[in-house]
Order: structure tokens, then sequence, then C-alpha cells
């Protein structure tokens, strides 16, 4: 959950970080880590999308799960909009790696547990 957070700040930094955001970028390139997190996942024309409980952005996301998992991902958890309601989403208990690379942050989402279509 560190590592959402680090990328919230990042996606969101003021004028006054952008001063230092290059060295900051650059201490993070390359940087991975292994999280734990809920929250929304959904697929949206075959691109993937993580919405963490608690923070009001949207990661891209990778899918890397066993077939029955996208199976059962691509009958319930397609969205319509490039920007869906959260109330789209399915909900899901993730496990990933998140990398950035210079002020991208991306999710290799490898188990997704407890995926619930979402409430109509």
């Amino acid at each position: 959950m560190r590592s959402l957070l680090i990328a919230l700040l990042l996606a969101t930094a003021s004028p006054a970080v952008a001063n230092d955001l290059p060295d900051l970028l650059e201490y993070l390139s390359g940087f991975k880590e292994e999280v734990s997190s809920s929250g929304g996942v959904a697929f949206q024309d075959g691109k993937g999308a993580f919405l963490p409980d608690g923070i009001n952005s949207i990661f891209p996301a990778q899918f890397a799960v066993d077939r029955e998992v996208l199976k059962k991902m691509n009958e319930n958890c397609e969205v319509a909009s490039i920007l869906p309601d959260k109330s789209s989403f399915c909900r899901a208990e993730i496990s990933a790696e998140i990398t950035f690379d210079g002020p991208r942050v991306s999710l290799l989402i490898y188990q997704i547990e407890n995926l619930t279509p979402p409430t109509e």
C-alpha cells in the first residue's frame, strides 16, 4: 500500500514539488515492489485498471492470472467508459508487482482473490 501512496503522490505532484520531481523520478526509476491491496478491477478495450480502496486514482494494470480468473473477469468486469463510475468495477483482493518507470506507474497483478462482480 505504501507504494500505491507514493504513486498517488507522483501523479498529483504540486508545482512546489515539481522542482524536485526529476530527482525523485530518477531515484524511483526501475523501482519494483510487491504489494497487496483491495479495490476495484476492470477491463476496458482489453486494458486493465485497478482502483485501490481509499485512493481516488485509477492505475493501469496488466493481469498475469490463471485462465479461470481471466474468464470470470472478461464476463463480469468489462467497463464501457475510459473513466467509469467506481461502482462499475469488480471488487477483489490483489497481489501485484508495482513498477515505477519515470512518471509512469504500472501494476502487474498476478493474484486475484474474492473477485466479486459489480452490484447493479
